[in-house]
């Protein structure tokens, strides 16, 4: 199962781990790649050497999941740790602060090959071709592996992973210059391509042959750019259809060709220095007009492009202390259908330029320089050279630690802040190796923060949301009141450890005699009609038999003045459920 690479670990740490690779004769895989996972998807990276060792160093402290990546032109299938396909059976390994884990040897398996043979329509033979192997089952449903075809058309994909004693299905995926991206089996779609069993080399020592494939030829588009004082001799065209773009310089004669791309409804658009960018039919947008390509084989003429001379914005930044390398902005037109940035300059200027005349709406990203995140203007007319000032808004922060029930960190947690009078979008950050969070760009006004832990897989630990100020609903959240640019510590939050993913704290469970090994959250213990986790919300005994709502254990029963800054009292509506997500513009 391939998992993508999140980001790179690092730290000041000295912590080491070590292994090798090897093939499932005894012998060592040189120049592999193996990769160690924590339990949030950050990684950290190695090489295998001539004797397939392998070492990391600088790691975290932390439970790692190693794999074993022999390479795209090895014959040898992925591995995790000692030696499982699947990423949430692999091995833990713990790694302690500044300490050494050796002797984490990998085996892998030989995997099964698929080869073939490409072809044009006209039965020549195809070279250069990437041919790249997906898998379509649960096995390998994320894994590739890929090659390029020889001189003679000829390809084979090595390290295929199957299933012990039955045949894996994979399909094949075929980039090559002058022809549409597509699938084996002469088709667009990976619903409709052709599935190839593939077995493991003891089971089916020769193989799979696909056989001669002949690539659809697709279709073929031009069109000539033209500015007001005639054919643009410099540019570039970029042409769309079925979810394809190819990218043409144009010639002296202002002439684009995109040639392989398949059919379907083509647009174009073309940017050329001084010229405002244009998209067929010679509008500052995508419009519903399409040049219709059905067929395949079409050679499709004339798709022209005429370039008004470009409108140029001019905006200058400026804020109090400001790090004017650390913003960004966008340039909406006024439907939102097309964004325009550019990089901000040490002197907070910033120009964007190829537009139309029109009406335009800039969304400054702010927060990574502690100022806010939003519409710095809406509808600002732009018609030639136009200059616009912008101040920079203050923006508010805050900071924290999430810890379980030990006191301890908790790494790879999530802090969201709902404003109160927005219901559509909210601001996420996630808990540094330490716990710490700093959830900063947040405009002034009231805020329901809300912490949460996602594990990746089922035996992994896990933690019960909770809302501020260590509520279990949101019905009892307080909230907390920001003004522009405040700055304000103490968000700590506890989350209860929930190992078996109940949504009830393991030491609550302990205390009332539940089970902490599954998940008992919809059973009643004690058969007063209450279940399990509803009176665990509600803090009453889950063992009070014939007491109903009687026994209660510290109940909470509603928001009061707690916590930091401002705190309202809160009595929001269970229904109101948001996903957590980085803010973003959207119409007013």
């Amino acid at each position: 199962m391939f998992l993508p690479l999140l980001s790179v670990l690092g730290s000041a740490s000295a912590a080491t781990i070590a292994g090798r690779m090897l093939s499932e004769e005894g012998d060592p895989l040189v120049g592999a790649e193996v990769i160690a996972y924590d339990e949030r998807l950050n990684y950290g990276t190695a090489t295998t050497t001539n004797d397939g060792s392998w070492s990391m160093t600088f790691l975290p402290a932390g439970r790692y999941r190693i794999r074993a990546m022999p390479g795209e032109e090895s014959a040898y299938a992925d591995r995790f740790y000692p030696s499982e396909w699947d990423f949430c059976s692999a091995e833990a390994v713990n790694l302690p602060d500044g300490g050494e884990v050796d002797g984490l040897d990998i085996t892998v398996p030989l995997g099964g090959t698929l080869s073939g043979v490409l072809q044009d329509l006209g039965g020549n033979v195809l070279g250069g071709a990437a041919v790249y192997a997906q898998g379509v089952d649960s096995r390998t449903a994320l894994g590739t592996r890929g090659t390029v075809s020889g001189e003679d058309g000829t390809f084979t994909i090595q390290g295929l992973d199957a299933d012990p004693g039955q045949p894996t299905d994979w399909q094949c995926y075929v980039d090559l210059d002058g022809f549409p991206s597509q699938w084996l089996g002469g088709v667009y779609d990976d619903a409709d391509a052709q599935i190839y069993p593939v077995a493991l080399p003891a089971e089916a020592p020769a193989g799979t042959d696909v056989g001669e494939n002949a690539l659809l030829d697709g279709i073929r588009v031009t069109g000539t750019v033209y500015g007001p004082a005639g054919a643009a001799s410099a540019g570039t065209a970029y042409v769309y259809s079925s979810s394809q773009v190819i990218t043409s310089t144009l010639d002296a004669d202002g002439l684009y060709v995109a040639d392989g791309l398949p059919p379907g409804d083509v647009i174009s658009w073309a940017t050329v220095d001084g010229l405002a960018t244009t998209y067929w039919p010679d509008a500052d947008r995508p419009t519903p007009d399409r040049v219709s390509a059905p067929d395949e084989g079409a050679d499709v003429d004339g798709v022209d492009l005429n370039m008004p001379a470009e409108s140029v914005l001019t905006v200058q930044f400026s804020g109090d202390g400001a790090d004017y390398g650390s913003i960004s902005a966008l340039l909406y037109n006024d439907e939102h259908t097309v964004g325009r940035g550019g990089p901000v300059a040490d002197d907070g200027t910033m120009v964007i330029d190829g537009l139309w005349p029109g009406d335009y709406d800039l969304y400054v990203y702010g927060s990574d320089a502690g100022f806010e995140d939003g519409f710095a203007f809406q509808l600002q007319p732009v018609d030639g050279e136009t200059h616009v000032d912008v101040v920079l808004t203050p923006a508010a922060s805050i900071t924290g630690q999430l810890t379980d029930d030990e006191g301890n960190g908790v790494y790879g947690g999530y802090v969201y802040a709902f404003p109160a009078d927005d219901e559509e979008n909210s601001y996420a950050v996630a808990s540094d190796e330490e716990g710490n969070y700093a959830l900063s760009g947040l405009p002034a006004g009231y805020y329901t923060l809300r912490a949460s832990y996602v594990n990746y897989c089922p035996f992994d630990r896990g933690f019960v949301t909770v809302w501020w100020q260590d509520q279990l609903s949101e019905d009892w959240a307080g909230q907390v009141q920001l003004a522009s640019g405040q700055a304000q510590t103490g968000g700590d939050f506890h989350l209860p450890d929930d190992d078996d993913h109940d949504a009830m704290g393991d030491a609550w469970e302990r205390a009332n005699g539940l089970d902490t090994s599954r998940d008992d959250a919809a059973e009643d213990l004690d058969d007063d009609g209450f279940t399990n986790i509803e009176e665990y919300l509600l803090g009453t005994d889950p063992d009070g038999t014939g007491s109903g709502l009687g026994g209660c254990k510290g109940c909470s029963t509603g928001g009061g003045p707690v916590g930091f800054g401002v705190l309202a009292l809160a009595a929001l509506g269970a229904s109101r459920r948001r996903s957590g997500q980085t803010a973003v513009p959207k119409r007013d």
